[in-house]
């Protein structure tokens, strides 16, 4: 089956160029697609809208920011650090905290949260420009991008962690940064720019790859991947490479000394681990990612879409895949315990007792995707999907928001040039950001029911009785 859908793969990048030439909207004219343009605006006003209204689509991250992070940014601010990091107040990994304890409106709560805004947009303008970079020859790039762009800012838990700032944003950003860093040598040729020399960018890519580390521990792929990359591909200065990556790591190995691990002790309880209710979770979220872009394939490829049929040795073969996966995990249930999940196990968990089974067989269906994928990307995607999947298998809970919108961008940015190219089209830009859309407006209607007192802004205070300062007695209005 993957060889068939490998070949359809390299078939349908005709259709996709056949598309992309039958419209005028090119690198040359600078013109935006009238879809983007609409988009981009839509997803502008609604984005700075959430914030006056005070929303939480994602959920959860308002209760997060008082309780955890604004203590712990406080405790930055107050204490000395060494003795904050040995008493650790919260779940991540300290760099946001460190760096949000020198914000000079710590304090206002609006303008705090405003400033985040600010923030996040830099990182949708990152976006844009790393997309526009990774495929600039491609017509319809800008459209695309900005379409891309536009869907970012629908994501529910990009908002959530926007309005009410905490650590899912800052790594996008270093991440973006190191994208565009790497681009441009990231095929081995040492083409580096005159104004920045190899052993500045390399010094640069550590640094910036090991802070999302620094941000959060999920993001541990990003240096490890990195790292893989230049060793193999910079041959000339591999040395430096393990130098300087040695170095940036240094203060990872000094918080695993004193926490005794990567988690802060008073969480590893609750966050650390792994069971078989949690292993299934990345494979959903895959799957419910991929939706999008499969509709795209499949569009492209319609008119011979008897090449998606399986042969019967395939299905059989599929089939017995399903019988087995489901027997792995025939004791799974949507626990009492909040472990998580995404919009997927919110789903079928109202479906009564087939909602297991069909969730199984939904993580059965990312489980495939991943596999298609492995097999017809090139090597530096192989590594990456590794390095990206076997830590979050360890994890004890699982949020949609550490994927969303993580996988698109790893997805676009990074994985195999060649499989991607084909998904460069304005059709694609508007099912991603129609998806994500959809996906809005289903998460501010699940957490507008769960919340009573929604929308927060102009009821009461978004602390309610919480101390955002952590009892450093300071003031917070």
């Amino acid at each position: 089956m993957a060889a068939e859908l490998s070949g359809a793969t390299l078939r349908t990048g005709s259709h996709s160029t056949a598309y992309e030439r039958s419209h005028n909207d090119t690198v040359s004219t600078g013109r935006l697609n009238p879809w983007a343009v609409l988009a981009t605006a839509t997803a502008l006003v609604l984005f700075v809208a959430g914030l006056i209204l005070g929303l939480d689509p994602g959920g959860g991250a308002r209760g997060d920011l008082y309780i955890y992070h604004l203590p712990t940014i406080y405790a930055f601010h107050t204490r000395p650090w060494l003795q904050v990091l040995r008493d650790y107040p919260s779940a991540t990994t300290p760099l946001f905290h460190m760096l949000e304890s020198f914000n000079p409106l710590l304090g206002h709560d609006t303008a705090f949260r405003t400033s985040s805004l600010i923030f996040s947009l830099v990182v949708y303008a990152l976006y844009m420009i790393a997309l526009c970079k990774r495929f600039a020859d491609a017509p319809q790039v800008r459209s695309w991008a900005a379409l891309l762009g536009a869907a970012l800012l629908l994501s529910p838990y990009f908002q959530s962690s926007t309005y009410w700032p905490i650590t899912d944003t800052l790594p996008l950003f270093f991440m973006l940064v190191v994208f565009l860093l790497l681009n441009p040598i990231e095929n081995g040729s040492v083409q580096h720019d005159t104004k920045l020399s190899p052993a500045v960018r390399i010094l640069l890519l550590a640094v910036l790859s090991m802070c999302t580390f620094y941000t959060r521990q999920s993001y541990l792929f990003v240096p490890l991947y990195v790292f893989v990359l230049l060793f193999k591909t910079q041959t000339a200065t591999r040395w430096w490479t393990l130098l300087v990556f040695a170095l940036a790591g240094l203060p990872g190995l000094y918080l695993f000394w004193i926490w005794r691990g990567f988690t802060p002790p008073a969480f590893r309880g609750i966050n650390q681990g792994s069971s078989a209710e949690i292993i299934v979770y990345p494979l959903t979220m895959v799957a419910f990612y991929a939706l999008p872009l499969l509709a795209e394939a499949f569009y492209q490829e319609r008119n011979n879409w008897k090449t998606y049929l399986p042969s019967r040795t395939v299905c059989l073969a599929l089939i017995a895949g399903a019988l087995v996966f489901l027997a792995a995990f025939r004791h799974f249930s949507f626990s009492t315990h909040h472990y998580g999940g995404g919009i997927a196990s919110k789903i079928f968990a109202k479906c009564g007792r087939p909602g297991p089974v069909l969730f199984l067989l939904f993580a059965y269906a990312g489980l495939l995707i991943l596999i298609w994928l492995f097999r017809v990307a090139d090597w530096k995607t192989r590594t990456l999907l590794l390095l990206f999947l076997l830590p979050t298998f360890m994890m004890k809970v699982v949020f949609e928001r550490y994927y969303d919108p993580l996988l698109f961008m790893l997805f676009l940015l990074f994985c195999d040039r060649n499989l991607v190219r084909r998904f460069v089209n304005v059709r694609t830009g508007i099912l991603i950001f129609l998806f994500m859309a959809a996906l809005l407006g289903g998460a501010v209607r699940y957490h507008a029911q769960d919340s009573p007192s929604f929308p927060m802004y102009g009821k009461q205070r978004p602390w309610v009785n919480a101390d955002p300062t952590g009892g450093a007695g300071l003031p917070y209005r």
